[in-house]
């Protein structure tokens, strides 16, 4: 049986953001509204708003992880980390989400010489609960200029001087396009 504590890890260090309370599978329109005209507007959120990213089966050496990450139009999002006993990700053992706020930076050089755009997430629940006041996480995103369908985030950080300073997105698999 996967811990808790797995499922953390599995979401917090590959990838460490987004996505949860959207990802019930009810096929509801509301989890996507109508976008508002002053939302999606700056440079990487008009890319990401109203999509979902899922990511390949991961092994993570005691199990398997497939993160999606829904980013709404509402500039919100929703996270869910899936565990697996099986390299195809078919038989799930256990699952954790969280989501919250996006909150769109500047860009940031990266260290193989591209760029990519700080985002700070304010995670207003974690795992059905509320969180008040809400954690705030910083990381960087990049969508591949060669092919817009495929998303790279890097790790979360505790504060925006460790992200600045950590500045690698293709540290961990891409998130593609559904």
């Amino acid at each position: 049986m996967k811990t808790r504590s797995s499922i953390t890890c599995a979401l917090i260090f590959p990838v460490s953001l987004l996505i949860g309370a959207c990802s019930s599978g009810s096929g509801n329109s509301e989890s996507n509204p109508d976008p508002d005209p002053t939302a999606c507007s700056t440079q990487l959120l008009s890319q990401l708003c109203g999509t979902t990213w899922v990511s390949d089966c991961l092994d993570q050496t005691t199990h398997y992880t497939r993160i999606t990450h829904v980013f709404n139009n509402d500039e919100t999002f929703s996270s869910t980390g899936r565990n697996y006993s099986d390299s195809g990700c078919t038989t799930e053992t256990s699952s954790l989400a969280y989501s919250g706020n996006l909150i769109e930076g500047e860009d940031i050089a990266l260290l193989d010489g591209s760029t990519g755009r700080k985002m700070d997430l304010s995670i207003s629940m974690y795992d059905g609960n509320d969180i008040d006041p809400p954690t705030l996480q910083y990381t960087i995103m990049q969508i591949d200029s060669g092919d817009p369908g495929i998303l790279y985030m890097g790790d979360t950080h505790d504060t925006a001087a460790e992200r600045d300073s950590n500045n690698l997105v293709r540290t961990s698999a891409p998130y593609r396009k559904q």
